[in-house]
C-alpha cells in the first residue's frame, strides 16, 4: 500500500548549542549527513508534517535526530528563509 506524503512543504532547521560551565565557550551540535545526502554537516533539519505547527515539527525533529527533548523555553524562532534548488524552484 502506498501512503501519501505527510510533508507540508515546510522545513525546520534547529541550531542546538550549550555553554561550557568552566570556560563559557559555546559548543554547537552539527550532524553529518549520509554520503547519499551530500555528506555535509548541518544543524538538525527536517520536514514539517501536514497540520503540524512549526515549533512542534522542530521539537519532533530534534527528538528523532538526537534523542534530546527541548525544554518549553528552549526553542526560539530566529527567522524564516527560502532557497531555490538548482532548477530555480523554491
Amino acid at each position: 500500500v502506498l501512503m501519501g506524503s505527510r510533508k507540508s512543504g515546510l522545513k525546520v532547521q534547529v541550531h542546538l548549542w550549550r555553554r561550557e560551565a568552566f570556560t563559557g565557550r559555546v559548543l554547537w551540535l552539527v550532524l553529518q549527513r549520509r554520503r547519499r545526502k551530500g555528506d555535509l554537516w548541518q544543524p538538525v533539519t527536517g520536514n514539517v508534517e501536514i497540520g503540524e505547527e512549526l515549533d512542534a515539527g522542530a521539537r519532533r525533529e530534534v527528538l528523532e535526530e538526537t534523542g534530546l527533548t527541548l525544554a518549553p523555553e528552549g526553542l526560539q524562532e530566529a527567522g524564516a528563509f527560502e532557497f531555490e534548488n538548482a532548477k530555480g524552484q523554491r
